[in-house]
């Protein structure tokens, strides 16, 4: 008699009986946070089937990181266990809120979704956030006026610019907490330098 492979943890995962995954939060809100802030949470789950829970994958939206902290383990009934979660909300602003898809060898209700929200906070404010001068001929001189100021009571101190040579700019304080920037643009054409 032959065998050609026996594991008796693999034999015990594919059980008849699935295990069945239930989180004690699905939502994590962090409410108010600063731009730039490394936000983190574990979100804890329990097996509370009869048979073994096994999380088959993790997907995560775009921004966010998500670990299963015992990435391959069989789950027992009534065993539980934790997925981190990391989002660096460096690039983004405003009212943000991300998804993490949790897969398991259940056989209905088989994918969970995690949600992580947070109000994102700037420390300056820029308007407009974006300025499109559109198309410019050589020669052409392009003017848009934007004001930047603090997003709290801190003063606001600019102490320089530095931009291309085809861009002239003034700056002048409004108040402690705002600026406003004059910013000309005057395209060249490179083939006229030849």
């Amino acid at each position: 008699r032959r065998v050609l492979f026996r594991s008796e943890d693999v034999l015990k995962a594919i059980s008849s009986v699935p295990g069945e995954i239930e989180f004690d939060n699905k939502i994590k809100d962090f409410g108010e946070v600063k731009r730039g802030q490394l936000l983190t949470h574990e979100f804890k789950f329990k097996n509370i089937g009869k048979g073994n829970l096994i999380v088959q994958g993790i997907h995560s939206s775009c921004g966010c990181m998500a670990l299963e902290t015992d990435e391959g383990k069989v789950y027992q009934p009534g065993e539980g266990g934790t997925i981190s979660v990391q989002l660096n909300s460096t690039s983004f602003s405003g009212k943000l809120s991300k998804t993490v898809m949790v897969l398991t060898n259940q056989r209905s209700k088989s994918v969970r979704v995690l949600t992580l929200r947070a109000h994102v906070k700037n420390n300056i404010l820029v308007n407009p956030p974006l300025v499109d001068y559109g198309t410019l001929s050589a020669g052409q001189v392009a003017h848009r006026k934007i004001k930047i100021s603090s997003a709290s009571e801190t003063p606001l101190e600019i102490t320089g610019l530095r931009h291309g040579d085809n861009i002239e700019s003034q700056l002048l304080k409004e108040s402690d907490k705002s600026w406003l920037l004059d910013v000309y643009v005057k395209p060249t054409d490179s083939r006229s330098e030849e």
